[in-house]
């Protein structure tokens, strides 16, 4: 429901963050960490569940060997509004963050997608949030793949009763506070009073208001830089994220798994079979507290006025996301430093007879990657080109993952690197008779 009051708004969004990623995360850790046994006497009770199997049809992008493979989790936050659709796949996503699970590092780092990003959508400019009621996640998750240039091997859509319920179903969660917390809203019925250093047990509602919270009565709380207080919300998911992995590790969670997963199946839809969320489950369990990490995509903040949000626009060049998105790619941060994009030549040559194939990527490379206009030069071949190739000179192939990245959307899997310091260009693309749009 919307609501034109600042506060509220905050407190929303921050509620919006915590249910969809920490049920997500909480679920794969309370299972991993309480065992397979009764994962696999319940496997088929999960795999048969209405709200999986309705939706169950998207199959992962890339195939993946469950908790061997890294992966992107989308992780939708689903709302529901009286008079709009029942249709949980339809709902409209309030929530968007994508999770990367690396088994190798055993680390979890997820970005936060602004519900206000602008996206194209058959030739218009609308909000991200506005995807799913149009398509579902078949809309939604090629979506994120084309506005951050990554790939989607999992969603999970969540709703927000799910938080509470999962919550009590453990048993609730000790945390220790790092901020003087006093806020009051009447309105909401949320009201917290807790001193720095004090440790209070959460129950499920206890625990919401406790992520609910933005700044205090009088203004912003310390310890945070911005007007929203989004640090001092940050930290405290980072607590609670702790406080119920340590409260999953324990073997007297066992007994409450049948109860955890009742809550669960009414409160979430995804394409991961009842085997991936088990894998998952037990391999999250086992990432340290230390090694789980989120940021948000930099962009042009909305503005506020009379209840009107504007939308968000993110901005692609941004050292923070280039440097975020490459963590999604699981490609090195130090690639990304030192791969230079403002400073690269590229020609693309076009060999296949299709009009316009040289341009648009061109276009795409210029207005959306970074490279920069007078350096990229497009053009068609005077003789046959068989084969469709990238070639890279100067550059050793320890920049390939992000080269891969770079120049995705050409859909050329060939990728050779040549030596050369007298090269007019550093990347060639070359189109040829063999190209598959």
């Amino acid at each position: 429901m919307a609501n034109n009051n600042d506060d509220v708004k905050g407190i929303s969004t921050g509620r919006r963050i915590l249910n969809s990623v920490l049920v997500l995360l909480m679920v794969l850790i309370v299972i991993g960490a309480s065992g397979y046994g009764y994962i696999r006497s319940t496997a088929t009770v999960i795999s048969t569940s209405d709200k999986i199997a309705a939706i169950n049809d998207i199959k992962p992008v890339e195939p993946v060997k469950r908790a061997i493979d890294k992966v992107n989790i989308l992780v939708l936050g689903a709302d529901y509004v009286e008079g709009e659709t029942t249709d949980f796949s339809l709902r409209r996503t309030d929530t968007m963050m994508v999770v990367n699970y690396n088994p190798q590092t055993k680390k979890i780092f997820g970005v936060s997608i602004p519900r206000d990003t602008l996206v194209d959508y058959q030739g218009e400019s609308v909000k991200i949030n506005s995807i799913n009621e149009k398509g579902g996640p078949k809309l939604t998750v090629p979506t994120v793949e084309d506005l951050l240039g990554i790939k989607i091997n999992y969603y999970v859509m969540l709703d927000y009763e799910g938080f509470n319920a999962v919550i009590d179903a453990i048993g609730g969660v000790t945390v220790t506070t790092q901020y003087r917390m006093k806020y009051d809203d009447d309105l909401q019925d949320y009201h917290i009073d807790y001193q720095p250093g004090e440790t209070i047990h959460l129950d499920g509602k206890g625990a919401e208001t406790f992520f609910r919270w933005r700044k205090n009565n009088d203004g912003i709380p310390v310890g945070t830089k911005d007007a929203g207080g989004d640090l001092g919300r940050i930290e405290n998911q980072r607590i609670l994220l702790n406080a119920v992995a340590e409260k999953a590790a324990s073997l007297f969670m066992v007994p409450k798994i049948p109860s955890i997963l009742s809550t669960v199946i009414e409160h979430i839809a995804t394409n991961m079979s009842a085997d991936d969320i088990m894998d998952y489950g037990v391999a999250v369990a086992s990432v340290g507290r230390s090694n789980i990490e989120f940021a948000t995509l930099e962009g042009d903040t909305p503005e506020i006025q009379d209840g009107v949000t504007y939308p968000f626009v993110f901005k692609p060049y941004d050292e923070k996301n280039q440097i975020a998105i490459a963590r999604l790619n699981n490609i090195p941060v130090e690639q990304v430093k030192n791969f230079d994009k403002a400073n690269l030549k590229v020609n693309i040559i076009n060999g296949t007879g299709i009009s316009g194939l040289a341009g648009n990527l061109k276009s795409e490379l210029t207005q959306n990657q970074g490279f920069q206009d007078q350096n990229v030069q497009v053009g068609n071949s005077n003789e046959n080109i068989n084969e469709s190739v990238i070639e890279v000179y100067g550059l050793n192939e320890s920049f390939g993952d992000i080269i891969k990245k770079e120049f995705m959307k050409t859909n050329i899997d060939k990728i050779v690197y040549l030596k050369s310091d007298t090269k007019e260009f550093d990347i060639v693309v070359k189109y040829g008779l063999d190209y598959k749009n």
